[in-house]
Parts: structure tokens; sequence; C-alpha cells
């Protein structure tokens, strides 16, 4: 059963100090035995290194032959099926114990950041519901002056495309340290009516 290899697989992962995964609560629910989580995505990064998303994606696809879904600065995805046998299983396993070794010897130099921003998620103040923010008067400031008011707009990066801002949430100085680290990455702000991600519409006070 899928849920039971990747159980197996996590457990393995905790030995890779170098590499961080994001760990689902693997249950179901009912008497169909539907899945709560989406369990069926790997997603996982390597600790304290630069564009290490990216890095990843190529050592895996271009060393390994193991295709990853997408890839962002900070992290992997990887999407696993029914289909997938236990052959392939342990191939990712070699796969990423090998890299982890690397790394913790050093044969595999990357460049380090001291940066402790990542794509995490950042939590905001909820000042008004998104329905009200969207009947509010807007006016539009650029994104670096909009810490302490309240967006307008939904703000998200891809991948994973998942929003970091909806409208009504109160911009703090974090989330606009959040957004300097995201520019550079490398990776483009969506959502916004400036196409350029320089100007954001906020509530008019």
């Amino acid at each position: 059963m899928l849920t039971d290899r990747l159980q197996l697989f996590y457990e393995r992962s905790k030995s890779w100090k170098q590499l961080w995964f994001l760990y689902p609560k693997i249950k179901s629910a009912g008497t169909l035995g539907i899945p709560i989580a989406d369990y069926t995505k790997i997603v996982f990064g390597a600790n304290g290194y630069k564009n290490a998303g990216r890095k990843l994606h190529e050592l895996l696809r271009d060393r390994y032959h193991l295709q990853p879904e997408m890839s962002a600065p900070d992290y992997v995805i990887l999407m696993t099926m029914l289909t997938d046998t236990e052959e392939g299983f342990l191939r990712l396993e070699a796969a990423l114990s090998e890299i982890n070794d690397e790394l913790e010897c050093g044969s595999l130099v990357w460049e380090r950041t001291a940066s402790a921003y990542s794509t995490a998620f950042v939590p905001l103040e909820l000042v008004m519901l998104p329905l009200e923010a969207a009947e509010a008067p807007v006016i539009q400031v650029p994104f670096s002056e909009s810490v302490g008011k309240i967006s307008a707009e939904t703000v998200y990066v891809y991948p994973p495309g998942c929003p970091f801002l909806m409208p009504g949430e109160k911009i703090s100085e974090e989330l606009l340290d959040v957004v300097r680290y995201y520019r550079t990455s490398g990776m483009e702000l969506y959502g916004m009516e400036d196409e350029t991600g320089e100007k954001l519409l906020v509530i008019e006070n």
C-alpha cells in the first residue's frame, strides 16, 4: 500500500541530516479510508544551502534520472503514485542518501546561505474579512512602503502557487523581508494588478 511505503520512506529520511522533509500526517477518515492529507507529494530541501531546491531538482534529473514535479529556491516536490514500484522507491532513497552523504563530507560543494527566510508561511493579522476588503476603497503603494497597511490583493509565488498574502491581512515587516528574499532568489510575484510586482493595492485609510 502506498501509504505504508511512504511511511517507510519518511522513517528512513530521518537519517539524512543534510536534508529536511515536510512530514505529512498520514491517516484516513471515514469508512472509505479517504486520506486527510495529500501524502502523495514528497516535499524536501537541503539545510542552509542557497538555491538548494533548484540544485536538487537538477541533480535528481541529470544524475539519477528521477524527474521531480517542480522546484522552488528552497525545496523540491516529488509526486508519488499507486503504480510506483518498490524498485522506484529504492532508487530514490539511494539517490537522496548519496546526496546527503556528499553534502556531509563536502564532496558536493554548494554555496551556504545566511538567510533566515524561506518560502515558509508567515502568519499575518486578519484585520477585515476578504469580502470587506473587496468593497473598501483602495490605493496603490510601493510594496516596500506597505508595512502596517491592509492588503487589498492576493499575492503568491509559483511554485507552489499558495497565497502568502490575502485581502484583509495586515502587512508586517517580516512579510516584507520574505518578499525581498523571493526577489533575490529570482522568484516572481503573481496576483497583483501591477504586473511588475513593485506596487500593491492596499485599503485606503
